[in-house]
């Protein structure tokens, strides 16, 4: 095998270049089977404490199939109970991009169409955030008929405020 090596450098670049592989392989799939449940544990936990947020005592909830009868921006829905089982609301989860990135939006809308509750999961734009996260807060208490804010948007971050604008329209749509 020495010879083989000796007579043919690519073969012995080949063969090494493999075993290089199997190995990194190996270790990089070792190293997703004990992270992936651990980082699935703390999804789920902030996406528990997020429901919290936005749903006031909520105590438990139950999943609700997203068909394609919902917005394609609605990611999950789950109804939202307190602890004698009564609903509270529901709570959707809405995903939408721009020109300044991405964001996930978790809303909760009661039994009458009112927004309870507003928050970001994830938002990754390169301009104005706090206005944009200040902007989202004022449409708690708007109802999904007529969605309006409680007090005048800051400007500055249009794009941000179209997408979550239309990210609300959404829910409200999944809701009725």
């Amino acid at each position: 095998m020495k010879n083989l090596f000796i007579k043919s450098p690519i073969f012995h670049y080949t063969f090494v270049l493999t075993i290089i592989s199997l190995v990194c392989g190996l270790l990089i799939g070792g190293i997703n089977a004990v992270t992936a449940p651990v980082i699935e544990r703390n999804l789920l936990k902030a996406k528990v404490e997020s429901y919290e947020s936005v749903l006031k005592n909520i105590d438990s909830f139950d999943e609700i199939e997203v068909t394609k009868d919902y917005p394609a921006s609605i990611k999950s829905v789950v109804k939202g109970k307190d602890a004698s089982g009564k609903v509270l609301g529901y709570i959707y989860e809405a995903y939408g991009t721009n020109s300044y990135g991405s964001m996930t939006i978790i809303g909760s809308v009661d039994e009458d169409g009112v927004f309870l509750g507003l928050q970001f999961l994830t938002i990754e734009q390169t301009l104005g955030v706090d206005f944009t996260r200040t902007n989202l807060s004022y449409y708690v208490g708007a109802n999904i008929d007529q969605i309006t804010p409680s007090n005048d948007l800051i400007s500055g971050a249009t794009g941000s405020l179209s997408t979550f604008q239309g990210l609300l329209s959404d829910i409200a749509s999944a809701h009725r």
